[in-house]
């Protein structure tokens, strides 16, 4: 079966052949697979067997336990384990967090959008799904997951702001309604 796009639990397949991969340990991996990348600990080279290009989007969590490091090694060389792990597999990185890096090995972006407020389930989804749509319309790799990482971050910014704005009234009478 041909899929144009597929997503795979944290990581974006593009013009991949395959509905399934499997580690080394027999796992079968499926599109609904929620877990991907976590299944993939001890095992990611099967990320090079992909036969298509392939995007990966882990938290840094997901990116320690794919290279075998500490969530603090990862935290504290960000670019350098995201640029690794992308040569290591030929593929693409978005290592999300602060100040996200999306790197193919070669080239690296690091995004300036987002805020704290998108730390929480469900985003990381989003970003993926974005990555997704800008592959299907025929953006390459890399700039589909930098362009990607910068509008769900600013996505992100808008929200807040949009958030701080309705709720300050209300913030407002609650101090009054305090007698503060």
């Amino acid at each position: 079966r041909h899929f144009d796009v597929q997503l795979i639990g944290g990581m974006v397949l593009h013009a991949g052949r395959i509905a399934e991969m499997r580690t080394g340990e027999g796992k079968t991996l499926t599109a609904t697979s929620p877990t991907y990348l976590n299944a993939l600990e001890g095992d990611p080279g099967v990320l090079s067997q992909a036969g298509c290009p392939v995007v990966v989007t882990p938290h840094p969590g997901e990116m320690a336990r794919l290279t075998g490091t500490s969530v603090s090694e990862v935290q504290a060389m960000r670019a350098e384990v995201a640029a690794g792990f992308a040569r290591r597999h030929s593929l693409v990185v978005a290592l999300k967090g602060h100040e996200t890096v999306v790197t193919n090995g070669r080239d690296l972006y690091v995004n300036g959008t987002g805020n704290p407020g998108m730390a929480s389930g469900g985003t990381g989804d989003v970003l993926t799904g974005m990555v997704a749509g800008l592959l299907a319309q025929g953006l390459e790799p890399f700039g589909a997951a930098c362009l990607a990482v910068h509008l769900h971050g600013l996505a992100g910014d808008l929200a807040a702001a949009e958030c701080i704005l309705d709720d300050a009234p209300q913030a407002l009478r609650s101090l009054k309604n305090a007698g503060l």
